[in-house]
């Protein structure tokens, strides 16, 4: 709590929190700020599982921002596109693997306890449909069937909108502090590439274990 309300200040002047040594490492870590960041570790973790690797392919439009029509000419923008993931998107190119863990990007089923940031554990893979278990909660062990599902963006430089046709699912083995919000962790690894936003946002990381020995942070 002393972090939340921005008590655990080295310097006043400069509005900084002196991290205990105790959780400072340099080893590999799972939990962090950035989207980005998440991507790559949550690939790089994907392909130290042996099973085979499904690659599975979005398709992602431009619309009109006044018709809401497919925009043709865009091809090259709809290149650069495929390349990013927009905030709350799914990516282009979803590498899935049978054991791994993915969270849901929307809240999918109200009566079935599937809402945004559930996290899941991939069962079976095919090209149309995806099946999961619920990995922790009263829901825990249930399995599900998930098809593609449309996802939008609000409006891009250009003036139209992303559309994006996609298994509703991110890799979870590393995930944003904003992300995690809510849910309780057994470990976590924070890792911290710049500093945090705000003295809530680093007790949010802070807080999403039990105790201190259970986390392990890196300042890069």
């Amino acid at each position: 709590m002393e972090v939340s309300y921005g008590r655990s200040r080295v310097y006043d002047n400069h509005n900084l929190i002196r991290l205990p040594d105790g959780v400072v490492c340099n080893g590999n870590l799972v939990n962090e700020i950035f989207g980005e960041d998440a991507l790559e570790i949550n690939e790089t973790i994907l392909a130290r599982s042996r099973a085979p690797n499904r690659e599975l392919l979005s398709n992602t439009q431009l619309l009109d921002r006044e018709t809401d029509q497919v925009v043709e000419e865009h091809d090259d923008l709809v290149e650069e596109v495929l390349r990013r993931t927009p905030h709350g998107f799914p990516p282009h190119i979803l590498n899935l693997k049978v054991g791994a863990l993915v969270m849901l990007l929307k809240n999918w089923s109200f009566a079935d306890g599937l809402c945004n940031r559930t996290r899941l554990t991939v069962r079976h893979i095919n090209n149309h449909s995806v099946r999961c278990s619920v990995l922790n909660g009263p829901l825990q062990g249930h399995e599900y069937v998930f098809c593609r599902t449309e996802f939008r963006s609000s409006l891009t430089e250009a003036g139209t909108r992303i559309r994006r046709f996609q298994f509703p699912f991110r890799l979870a083995f590393a995930m944003t502090i904003n992300k995690s919000q809510g849910q309780t962790f057994n470990r976590v690894g924070l890792l911290l590439r710049t500093t945090v936003f705000s003295h809530g946002q680093l007790y949010v990381a802070l807080s999403r274990v039990r105790n201190f020995d259970s986390i392990r942070i890196l300042v890069a």
